[in-house]
């Protein structure tokens, strides 16, 4: 091999490099930066949607969050009150001009509700933003939903009038794509160098 190859191939190697690197710290900064935090109102939804007696109900209490923080703190048991559940949840909140960090993310929490007799049932969510100050739990999501005997012989029709948002499912990769990246170039710089040395010590 010519001594001005090896020259040329080490040079476009190290752009390479260097490329990598440069994307990865530019898609870390791009998506971690300052921002002012934002939040969902709590989303409740029941499983199955439209249960018998013969079901097990569950109900997901979920957050949607742009920011880190605000997040959950805590999502307390659950509380029964002849057909009212209910619970509590502590959301932390940053103050009035914190820098917070774009990372998006959902808090969410299932209550199990074991198997329930026919007739129609409440769940609430009392939710507490909290910060340095303390404050109070407040009414911030209320659904109801029918629970009906299994359908005999037949399709079920279905009564339960509860309409509840999707979750929000969207996840933030693009913070460990950048890490990802970084790693390749870690892990494919420390080989060539590896190759460098052993090739100099078998010349």
């Amino acid at each position: 091999m010519l001594k001005g190859e090896g020259g040329l191939k080490r040079k476009a190697f190290s752009g390479i490099m260097l490329t990598l690197m440069l994307m990865g710290i530019s898609t870390l900064v791009f998506y971690i930066q300052p921002v002012k935090g934002e939040m969902s109102n709590p989303e409740v939804a029941v499983f199955p949607e439209h249960p018998t007696t013969d079901d097990f109900v569950n109900v997901s209490v979920s957050f949607w969050f742009s920011s880190d923080p605000p997040g959950v703190r805590e999502f307390g048991p659950l509380v029964q009150v002849g057909n009212t559940f209910s619970v509590n949840v502590t959301v932390w909140v940053p103050a009035p001009g914190e820098v917070v960090f774009w990372i998006v993310h959902t808090d969410y929490n299932t209550y199990g509700l074991g198997k329930l007799s026919g007739g129609v049932y409440q769940f609430q969510v009392y939710v507490y933003y909290q910060h340095y100050a303390e404050g109070t739990y407040y009414l911030a999501k209320s659904i109801s939903f029918t629970v009906t005997p299994p359908p005999v012989g037949g399709k079920a029709t279905p009564i339960n009038k509860v309409t509840t948002k999707p979750m929000n499912n969207l996840e933030l990769l693009a913070p460990y794509t950048g890490l990802t990246i970084l790693l390749a170039v870690a892990v494919v710089t420390v080989g060539y160098v590896k190759k460098r040395e052993k090739s100099r010590v078998n010349s």
